[in-house]
């Protein structure tokens, strides 16, 4: 599998990191049920290219989506209200019940993970 990025002054940083993670001898992996398993190497990737993202809509795609769950997540840390529609769109991505274990294991903090998981959690487990 290749994972591609937006082509950027930053490539050879990010081949370096890509590197060392995929070459990473722990390959720890956090299993969450039957069905959700997080790795921490990078296993499954092989390659790593670059491409420039106007010939590419994928890439194109997972830029506003990147941008749109930064911007939710930014909003949440900050305590600022999201709009309806930016909550709707990451709600898509937010397993229920969440991976609450390696969520919490990958970001930095847990009190972040537990408002980030509240803001987003659909209605009928808020009432």
């Amino acid at each position: 599998m290749t994972l591609v990025h937006d082509q950027n002054s930053f490539e050879s940083t990010f081949k370096q990191l890509f590197d060392e993670f995929k070459n990473d001898p722990h390959h720890d992996v956090f299993n969450e049920g039957p069905v959700n398993v997080v790795h921490r190497g990078f296993e499954s990737l092989n390659r790593l290219q670059f491409a420039n993202s106007k010939n590419q809509p994928m890439l194109q795609a997972a830029d506003a989506l990147a941008g749109a769950m930064y911007r939710y997540a930014t909003n949440v840390y900050w305590g600022k209200e999201n709009p309806k529609a930016l909550t709707e769109i990451v709600r898509l991505f937010v397993p229920d019940p969440p991976v609450y274990p390696a969520m919490i294991k990958l970001s930095s903090a847990e009190w972040f993970a537990d408002k980030l998981y509240n803001s987003v959690k659909p209605a009928s487990l808020t009432d």
